[in-house]
């Protein structure tokens, strides 16, 4: 048995608790950081206001509304395209284009139906984030 057999793995142990440590530091550092900025934002109104949890009051009439309800209705309509594009067509009587026109539009109808209905909850999101640039009263 050498010297460096000894050795190597002693140094190998000790830089091992070094760079713990420094990450240990750096996250105590980083949790400092996250703590004052947290007093921050307590300190101040403005920022107490742009940070607040509750989400504001949809106005269901409002035009930022009736967009965000399009919006909806849109990001709808892509999914049930693409669930439609995967079943197979595999029928007797195939239709054609004018059966693909009339299926786009069937989807479109069905995308704003449930755009309507369903609580899919994007519209209100989209409207959450907006409502606080956009005044359309």
């Amino acid at each position: 048995m050498d010297a460096g057999s000894i050795i190597n793995p002693m140094l190998n142990d000790s830089y091992r608790l070094s760079k713990n440590t420094n990450q240990a530091k750096m996250l105590e550092n980083q949790q400092n950081g996250i703590e004052g900025k947290a007093h921050n934002i307590k300190a101040t109104g403005s920022a107490k206001a742009a940070v607040s949890s509750k989400p504001a009051a949809v106005d269901k009439n409002s035009k930022l509304y009736s967009v965000c309800k399009d919006f909806e209705g849109l990001f709808i309509k892509q999914m049930l395209d693409v669930m439609r594009k995967s079943v197979p067509k595999d029928g007797i009587l195939e239709g054609g284009f004018a059966e693909d026109i009339f299926d786009d539009m069937l989807y479109d109808e069905y995308a704003k139906k449930m755009a309507d209905t369903a609580r899919f909850g994007i519209a209100e999101s989209i409207y959450n984030q907006y409502s606080r640039f956009v005044n359309d009263k």
